[in-house]
Parts: C-alpha cells; sequence; structure tokens
C-alpha cells in the first residue's frame, strides 16, 4: 500500500516537471524578432555616428557595403527586439566651466573718465549736465527708494542730444550710456558704442572684440569668457562684477568681403547690490504681509 502511494507521488511530480518543461520550450520555440539599423556615411545626420555607442545600445555590425556613385560606405545593425529592453540614452558631452575671474571690483575697466562706484553728481559733471539732465535723473533718483526699485535707479544719457560740441567730442563714437545707480552710487554703466561709425571703428567679430577688451584693461583671456546661446555675447563673471562683451550688426552698412558692419557693445557690473537689493524686496514684503488689514 505504502509503495503504491510512493509511485502515485512520483507520478504527479513527472507530471509537474514535464509540464513546466513543455512550456519553456513552447516560450524558447517563439521566433526571434529583430530590429534593424542602417548608418550611411554619406547622409550628413549618420556622420557623427558613435559605434561604440551603438554597441552599448545592444546593436550588432552584421553587413558592410559601398553603394552608389559616391561609394559611400553602409553599415548595417541588427539586435533583438525585446519589448521591456530600454536603449542606454547617451548624455551630451559636458561642457568644461569656464574658470573663475579673480579681477577686484577696483580693477574694473574705465571707459572715458565713467568707472563704477563714482557718485551720481561725478557722473553728470563729466556731462557738463544741463538743467534737464539733471532734473530728468533727480526725478529717477527720487522714485529709487520705493518699492519695486530699493534704491536701484535706471537712466539713459544719449551723447548726441542736448550736449555741448566738448562732451561731444569726448564721448565721440559713443551713441549712448546706460546706467544703474544703488544708493547714488554706479553700479552698472552699458556703452553703446555708434553703430553708424563705420568711419571711425572697425567691424568686429565676437572673439575679436572679447580679445581687444581683454588686451586693453588687462582681463583675462578667452577661455575665462563663457558664450551665449546667440554667440554674439561673452560673459566675464568674476567675484566681484561681470563684464559682458557684446557686437550689434547694422543691417544698412556692408563692408567688401566682410559683411554687415558690427559695432560693439560693453556693460560693466558691480554684483554686490543685488543680494542687498533681494534683502530689502524680502524684508519689505514680510513687513507688508505682517501688518496687511482685512
Amino acid at each position: 500500500m505504502r509503495y503504491g502511494r510512493l509511485m502515485a507521488m512520483g507520478i504527479v511530480f513527472a507530471g509537474f516537471l514535464f509540464a513546466a518543461t513543455s512550456l519553456a520550450q513552447q516560450k524558447n520555440n517563439q521566433p526571434q524578432k529583430w530590429e534593424y539599423k542602417i548608418v550611411n556615411t554619406c547622409n550628413p545626420k549618420d556622420r557623427g555616428t558613435d559605434i561604440l555607442q551603438l554597441g552599448e545600445e545592444g546593436w550588432e555590425l552584421v553587413a558592410t557595403d559601398l553603394v552608389g556613385e559616391n561609394q559611400c560606405g553602409v553599415r548595417y545593425f541588427k539586435r533583438p527586439k525585446i519589448a521591456e529592453s530600454k536603449q542606454v540614452v547617451k548624455r551630451p558631452p559636458q561642457q568644461p566651466a569656464a574658470p573663475q575671474c579673480s579681477v577686484p571690483l577696483d580693477k574694473a575697466p574705465t571707459i572715458r573718465g565713467l568707472h563704477l562706484e563714482m557718485s551720481v553728481d561725478e557722473l553728470l559733471s563729466l556731462f557738463a549736465a544741463n538743467n534737464n539732465l539733471k532734473s530728468r535723473v533727480e526725478t529717477v533718483l527720487k522714485d529709487a527708494g520705493s518699492a519695486p526699485n530699493y534704491g536701484l535707479a535706471t537712466f539713459v544719457i544719449d551723447v548726441y542730444s542736448g550736449f555741448t560740441k566738448e562732451v561731444q567730442e569726448k564721448f565721440a563714437g559713443i551713441s549712448s550710456f546706460g546706467f544703474k545707480t544703488f544708493d547714488g552710487r554706479i553700479v552698472e554703466i552699458n556703452v553703446n558704442y555708434d553703430i553708424n561709425s563705420p568711419r571711425m571703428y572697425p567691424t568686429w567679430t565676437i572673439d575679436e572684440w572679447t580679445a581687444k577688451v581683454s588686451n586693453s584693461f588687462g582681463l583675462p583671456g578667452a577661455n575665462y569668457w563663457e558664450s551665449s546661446t546667440s554667440d554674439n555675447q561673452r560673459k566675464l563673471k568674476c567675484k566681484e562684477l561681470e563684464i559682458e562683451a557684446a557686437i550689434f550688426p547694422n543691417s544698412y552698412t556692408t563692408l567688401p568681403g566682410m559683411g554687415r558692419y558690427q559695432a560693439p557693445r560693453l556693460t560693466i557690473t558691480d554684483l554686490s547690490y543685488r543680494k542687498v537689493i533681494e534683502q530689502r524686496a524680502k524684508s519689505d514684503q514680510e513687513k507688508k504681509q505682517r501688518e496687511f488689514v482685512f
């Protein structure tokens, strides 16, 4: 009787084992599906293909060929098509960060007597300010104390408008200045050189203009300057100041063999005011929230 029970259990176990084996065989006997990739060296989109990266993604080179009149190299790849497989995402190469500039604030460029940290009165004295300019600047400064300015004032001086011949000669070739003051001190100078003066100034590429700025003011070289997405600006970021070199094309003036005439612009900024103004704004808003009356 005991022997019969053992035989029955053995038959049941063998049945389970056979069923599992049959299922595995059925799964393994399913046809393998493939996906394919063709890389053509004459196709501009394929010229930068990284063969090693394809290998990381599971692609296997199975054939090569030369086709067409230009004898283009064609490579054929395949890999198993698995629904749950994920391609290895290739990360874009990291651009090395520009080295840190150590130029102090007192070594910032001076443009024809204009420099950061000078007072508004010193600034206006360089322009032999007429009453209209002085009144306009005083109005801007008066409104600078409250929100949303918190001590920051912004104004523009057009060199060609309302100034003596002596002032215009002093700033010849410059069409306008943009200024930011904070608590009555200059914290940003924006110099717009005349975009309509090919007789006075050469045309520039951004690399030429950046090199000129660096060499003229003893600033770090090209590898310290950060590029912009539009490729017409470069920024030199230092601990205490920031300098931006930029060029702008004149749409109406072209030079033989050089294209449109491009005039330069230079912006010099004292960074210290930004944290102060942010703190003032935060404190002011917290105070108004506390004192708010429903």
